[in-house]
């Protein structure tokens, strides 16, 4: 940021009643101008030489008309190197013109009454799909501020329990938008869980768990790590067989519950290729009604207990990939 600075303070011939607004993805810088009278244009931009040129293509006055259409055929090129070498006959000349328009332009901003009037931010040197002009309906812009995500796991680890506990495997989905860093979507998961140290009567030996629910989020990036903190509410509908009898191998079908879960994930990710993630992530869900009135073992008329309770927890270790419209 602070190079882009130095850049139009050396330039000078930049309108200043234009709006910048520079936001990051990952390693890709998304820059969009807007105007007063309504007109905007957004570009997608992956090195600090072509974010410099980009910025001075949208923000220059017209006054400076070859060093506009310079910064934007280098913009251009930082983003297709193989387009450098067509243009290279071209450079040395371009540059000179460059200079005198800069060296004979008799004009500041401040002279000017009206500078948004003359920025000439649609008629742009670049190719039409990449602009956004809000005052043509015909163009449309590559810009997604707004896309959708789905994603797919297996879980690579699960313990759910209270006093005593249970572990598993399981695979779950999810689809959600992401916009502005926000994330609002839904997941859905499945496993299946056994008895790791319950020995008492009525031991829940297997459960069976289907959940599903919205999801809420937000997302932070650090260079190409992205980072999910993300919300679950989830319906959970549970199914198991007990062991009434310890000293007995027989089990029977227990009960079917059906509960709500509140859960928590951290999500980090890393470029796979170019729509798609590898990723991995940790959660943690809870019945609030069953830490607040957990549910009663259940016994024979003799008082025997023929069912423990469900489990009130489970935490989860993940991997997976998602595929994104970036």
């Amino acid at each position: 940021m602070q190079s882009v600075q130095k850049r139009l303070s050396d330039y000078g011939e930049v309108d200043r009643c234009a709006v910048l607004d520079i936001q990051w993805m990952g390693s890709e810088a998304i820059v969009h101008a807007s105007v007063p009278d309504g007109r905007s244009a957004i570009r997608h931009v992956a090195t600090p030489d072509a974010l410099n040129s980009t910025v001075i293509a949208l923000l220059a006055l017209p006054d400076a008309p070859l060093a506009l259409a310079a910064a934007a055929a280098t913009a251009r090129e930082a983003q297709d190197p193989a387009a450098s070498g067509a243009r290279s006959t071209t450079g040395a000349s371009t540059g000179t013109a460059v200079a005198a328009a800069r060296t004979h332009s008799t004009h500041s901003p401040d002279d000017r009454d009206e500078p948004t009037t003359n920025i000439p931010i649609p008629a742009l040197d670049m190719t039409a799909d990449e602009v956004e002009d809000t005052g043509n309906a015909g163009r449309r812009s590559t810009s997604k501020p707004s896309h959708p995500e789905i994603g797919a796991w297996t879980t690579a680890a699960r313990v759910a329990g209270s006093d005593v506990f249970m572990g598993g495997l399981g695979a779950g989905a999810f689809g959600h938008v992401a916009t502005n860093g926000w994330l609002l979507g839904g997941s859905l998961r499945a496993e299946r869980l056994h008895n790791l140290n319950d020995h008492r009567d009525g031991a829940i030996t297997e459960q069976s768990v289907v959940m599903f629910g919205p999801t809420v989020g937000r997302r932070l990036t650090n260079g190409s790590v992205w980072v999910d903190v993300l919300v679950p509410l989830q319906v959970t509908f549970e199914s198991s067989t007990v062991q009434p009898d310890a000293s007995k191998p027989q089990t029977i079908d227990g009960t079917s519950y059906t509960d709500f879960r509140v859960g928590a994930m951290v999500r980090a990710s890393w470029e796979l290729a170019k729509s798609f993630r590898l990723f991995g992530s940790l959660d943690a869900d809870v019945s609030p009604a069953r830490l607040v009135n957990p549910p009663e073992v259940k016994t024979d008329a003799t008082g025997t207990p023929v069912e423990q309770r469900p489990p009130r927890f489970s935490l989860g270790l993940s991997v997976g990939v998602f595929w994104g419209a970036f």
